[in-house]
């Protein structure tokens, strides 16, 4: 059940003039919040190869393991389709937590 405060995740996408892809990621990506999201990253993994891609995290609220999850599987489709991958916006959560740290360390990676 989804509870009162979240938020659904959302992304939105749009091709910029350079070829480059900007992925704008929002809401809280937990596991009562992430179906129709999941839809749009499997279209987007799937139809995209050789592209730089820029993901804007700065949005996201809440993540779970499910949301990580997501992110990492999109991720990995993206690279196996020869993407170049950049993460922009990402915040430690109060928990001093990271979530997103481990995103960057995946970009950074060849």
């Amino acid at each position: 059940m989804q509870s009162i405060l979240s938020q659904n995740a959302v992304i939105q996408w749009r091709k910029q003039n350079n070829g480059e892809i900007l992925l704008k990621s929002s809401g809280d990506w937990t596991l009562d919040t992430l179906k129709d999201t999941a839809n749009t990253l499997d279209e987007i993994s799937r139809t995209n190869r050789n592209v730089h891609i820029r993901g804007e995290v700065a949005d996201v609220g809440r993540v779970d393991s499910a949301g990580m999850m997501l992110f990492i599987r999109s991720y990995n489709v993206l690279k196996a389709n020869n993407c170049a991958i950049e993460i922009i916006g990402a915040k430690s959560t109060e928990k001093g937590t990271d979530l997103f740290k481990f995103l960057d360390f995946l970009a950074l990676q060849k």
